[in-house]
């Protein structure tokens, strides 16, 4: 089965060729130059930029596939979650492929993409991947955070996801705060290498709770505060940070200035990013160890647990999955590509909803296939 994927689900302009689920190309389009000066992804220059690359995406997909669109038999398109009028470019381009060539389009739910990230193998078939159903999934991006009971080939449950920010997104505002400009989660996560992450007691959210969901927004104003005790707002942004936590009180201007040169400023940025880094992380283990004790109990055996999605590179979250998970594979993107917004992904997860009959081929239903901003990985 040959399957074009495309996915405009946010701000990378992306399609690719797979051949069952092996990966014979994956172009994507980063778009960080266009918003760097935003500090976040603007939907409306989004769409302008995906609408102005889509068809050239596209084209160089198939020729590095060495394939043509005539050869492919099932387009996969994300249709959710994602920003609507992100979505909307990747699903127009997919009907009117469809539509032209005949053929059918399969519907991709984009964390399920993510899911299939770490399942997805390159041209020659490799490498060769065992796991278990059903498996743990944790995707850990800078839209999600969610820990997922995959049962079987599309069928999830999620146990747990957050109630505010994700792990990538609080990652990125403390950041900005700090001055590390944008994307700033994988700069925080270079400059913590040098910290103490005992330095500074942050909180972890959501420990006593009775459920598994997690929460970033009160580690992200701990954090704040913390910045602002030690250094003082860094910039507009973080000034107007704590103007709305009223957190100024931690700002002694009378003696800010004084005292900051008596600090050294990299190395307590450091120390910040470490103990933000741990805390953010621990969370994560933390309700990822319940989950599991709670599977357990109830009698099902998880031996396989796959991590993806952006924040999967980060190389301290791999360390202490890796130590306090040891008695399970884990499966991780294989290829620096797969753990961003990419097409492949959306590709292997087409070939494996196609293998359950998740296909769209009457004119009717590819007509009315639209975009779903808010679709759940458990509504598929």
């Amino acid at each position: 089965m040959l399957i074009l994927g495309i996915d405009t689900s946010c701000d990378d302009t992306s399609a690719a060729v797979v051949y069952k689920d092996n990966v014979l190309s994956n172009i994507i389009s980063s778009q960080v130059h266009v918003h760097k000066d935003w500090g976040g992804v603007v939907p409306s220059l989004a769409k302008r930029k995906h609408e102005e690359l889509i068809d050239h995406i596209i084209e160089l997909a198939l020729t590095r596939s060495r394939k043509k669109i005539t050869d492919v038999e099932a387009i996969a398109i994300t249709i959710g979650p994602g920003l609507a009028i992100a979505l909307e470019v990747g699903i127009k381009k997919a009907k009117e492929l469809a539509l032209l060539y005949n053929k059918p389009i399969i519907p991709i739910n984009h964390m399920e993409g993510h899911v299939y990230s770490a399942l997805a193998k390159n041209s020659k078939g490799k490498p060769d991947i065992e796991y278990q159903l059903p498996m743990l999934a944790v995707l850990v991006s800078g839209g999600h955070t969610e820990i997922v009971l995959m049962r079987n080939h599309g069928e999830y449950e999620i146990l747990g996801q957050t109630l505010d920010d994700a792990i990538g997104e609080s990652f990125d505002k403390v950041g900005r705060i700090l001055n590390m400009g944008y994307p700033a989660g994988p700069v925080l996560e270079k400059i913590a290498e040098s910290g103490d992450e005992n330095t500074y007691s942050l909180p972890i959210p959501m420990q006593h709770s009775k459920d598994l969901n997690l929460s970033y927004s009160g580690l992200k104003t701990a954090t704040m505060r913390i910045i602002n005790e030690e250094i003082g707002a860094l910039n507009s942004f973080g000034m107007k940070f704590a103007k709305s936590l009223k957190a100024l009180s931690y700002l002694d201007k009378q003696t800010h200035n004084q005292e900051l040169e008596k600090k050294n400023i990299s190395h307590i940025i450091a120390n910040i990013s470490a103990s933000f880094q741990k805390a953010s992380i621990e969370q994560v283990i933390l309700k990822v160890s319940q989950a599991l004790d709670i599977l357990r109990g109830q009698g099902i055996d998880i031996q396989d647990m796959i991590i993806a999605g952006g924040v999967a590179q980060n190389k301290y979250l791999r360390k202490k999955f890796r130590r306090v998970f040891s008695y399970l594979r884990i499966h991780y993107p294989t290829s620096k590509k797969l753990f961003t917004d990419n097409a492949a992904m959306i590709a292997v997860a087409g070939y494996f909803n196609y293998l359950n009959n998740k296909i769209l081929t009457k004119l009717d239903e590819i007509n009315k296939i639209d975009r779903l901003p808010n679709w759940k990985l458990n509504e598929i």
